[in-house]
């Protein structure tokens, strides 16, 4: 009989154990993905790397890049649909027609704006209704079949 007694003790003390065990990890595992979600939703380089994640993914974002010479006059306007790199000497951009395009630093000053459809087509429905005098401007319009748009 005092067998069964230890037996039934060592059994609920190995139960009492593993519901111990058990809560520890699922409490860790939920601690980690609050951790995880808190980095991924609410920190500036997490942000940064999902904005990357999907350039890459979608061939690119809306972008507007403005080319000013030396000067502070503007020189080119590039809008449409394209991945921007950039290292010391240059940034890099290929548009929808598949032009790369290098601006080099030492040209002048390079601003580079993510833009909504919206605002895409206000650019291109300006400059088809004024003269650029003189400024070199190039519109992509999206593909319309891309799902993300």
């Amino acid at each position: 009989m005092h067998d069964d007694y230890d037996e039934e003790l060592y059994l609920n003390n190995k139960s009492k154990f593993r519901k111990i065990v058990m809560t520890g990890i699922s409490a860790s595992i939920a601690v980690g993905v609050g951790v995880g979600t808190y980095a991924l939703t609410q920190t500036a380089a997490c942000g940064r790397m999902s904005k990357t994640l999907q350039s890459s993914m979608d061939n690119g974002l809306l972008r507007v890049v403005y080319v000013y010479s030396t000067d502070g006059e503007l020189v080119a306007e590039y809008a449409g649909k394209f991945d921007v790199d950039a290292d010391e000497e240059r940034i890099v951009f290929d548009d929808e027609n598949n032009q790369r395009h290098m601006i080099y630093y030492g040209s002048g000053t390079i601003v580079v704006d993510e833009i909504s459809e919206e605002q895409l087509m206000k650019i291109i429905e300006t400059k088809e209704d004024s003269s650029t005098d003189g400024i070199k401007v190039y519109t992509y319009l999206p593909q319309k079949d891309n799902k993300n748009l």
